[in-house]
């Protein structure tokens, strides 16, 4: 789209040349606006201002403390970026209600409908590289601060991971049995047992050579 409207505020265009422009410019627009409504997260729509900002709260430990917070903000709304690009009025720059890609109008929260974001004429062009570049920096913001947040949760993972192998090893090593130290003892068990044996065997057949002599 930002493309769309450097190429529009190119002096050398013309009004149809313009108004093609505008017409595919509407289009993209549409795009971002189905993108928003349809998509979900594990059964929420998270870009169409329905999820409810706050704090939210991860336990990520064995431990009750080893929790992970992170703050959220309400639904956003793209509309709100198009207003501080056109107006200059940071207050606009709100993140409540839904969020409404459609760059073709944007009313603030007093009712109050700004010039829509157009690229019909060269001046509106110029306007609209402005909105789009506002929105094109909090996108990257969003993006910084995610990566960060997923970044910090993958390390978190592969320690917890760390820790269950840890601990099923140390379990092993208590619980489970030495398979040679046990071969082992069943052998000596064996050996003693046959030698007992042999033993009776040898006592018993004392008594019968005293018998035999004495016939």
């Amino acid at each position: 789209m930002r493309t769309l409207a450097v190429q529009a505020s190119n002096g050398t265009l013309s009004d149809s040349d313009r108004q093609a422009l505008q017409t595919e410019f509407n289009e993209l627009a549409a795009g971002i606006d189905n993108t928003a409504e349809n998509t979900t997260y594990n059964g929420e729509q998270i870009l169409n201002g329905a999820v409810n900002g706050g704090s939210v709260t991860l336990h990520v430990g064995p431990n009750s403390g080893d929790t992970l917070s992170s703050v959220f903000d309400n639904g956003f709304r793209m509309q709100d970026l198009v207003n501080v690009a056109q107006n200059g009025d940071s207050s606009g720059n709100t993140y409540g209600g839904s969020f409404n890609a459609n760059v073709q109008s944007s009313t603030d929260a007093a009712g109050n409908t700004h010039q829509t974001l157009s690229i019909s004429t060269q001046a509106d062009a110029e306007r609209t590289i402005g909105a789009i570049d506002s929105m094109i920096s909090y996108v990257d913001s969003s993006r910084a601060e995610m990566g960060a947040m997923q970044n910090r949760l993958e390390s978190t993972i592969s320690n917890q991971s760390n820790i269950a192998v840890n601990i099923a090893d140390a379990n092993s090593r208590i619980s489970d049995a030495d398979y040679a130290e046990e071969v082992s003892n069943l052998i000596t068990q064996s050996i003693l047992e046959k030698a007992a044996v042999s033993l009776q065997s040898h006592a018993n057949a004392k008594p019968k050579m005293a018998l035999a002599l004495l016939q």
